[in-house]
């Protein structure tokens, strides 16, 4: 696998550039369409451009509508196989998004799909400290296979699984 990580922090380096200097002073409540629309069209092609284009990923037709969905081509491990901490999303939230408290884990054998940069506070200063994902694979926790997933960013690799490669640890 090819690792990505530079594709991926250049775009998340973009987009927190470009809320924290153009967008945020615009921004005075959700009750107002814009600058929020067309801040969200922007990082959408540019996440298409920066990303998806030079790695050959092709997103799902509706990836930017509603829920993020899971990009299989963008494989997110953690860096160390030690103790990491993470938040579980409650299961069957349906558009709410309630995350457990974090939790310290072991991250030996995890693999996730990358959904999203995320950030609590979308609307303040971005640096976009989380990475949310579903986990796809985790023998050491069977239990957590499907469920979404915040990581902090320096705590993981991203890289661009090759579609005719064997489920393997992208690590080694």
């Amino acid at each position: 696998m090819q690792n990505i990580k530079r594709e991926l922090f250049r775009y998340a380096d973009l987009i927190c550039h470009l809320w924290n200097a153009y967008f945020s002073e615009l921004f005075t409540g959700l009750d107002e369409c814009e600058p929020l629309d067309t801040y969200d069209e922007i990082e959408s092609k540019l996440f298409v451009a920066l990303v998806c284009k030079p790695l050959g990923i092709q997103l799902v037709d509706d990836y930017f509508w509603g829920q993020r969905k899971a990009v299989k081509e963008i494989v997110v491990v953690p860096i160390s196989d030690g103790e990491i901490s993470i938040r579980f999303r409650e299961p069957n939230t349906g558009l709410s998004q309630n995350w457990n408290k974090s939790e310290i884990i072991a991250a030996g054998g995890m693999s996730c799909s990358f959904m999203q940069f995320f950030q609590w506070d979308r609307f303040g200063y971005l640096n976009m400290p989380f990475v949310r994902c579903i986990v796809v694979d985790w023998p050491n926790h069977p239990e957590f296979v499907a469920r979404e997933v915040l990581l902090n960013t320096e705590d993981v690799d991203f890289f661009r699984a090759d579609s005719n490669e064997e489920e393997e640890n992208p690590k080694e």
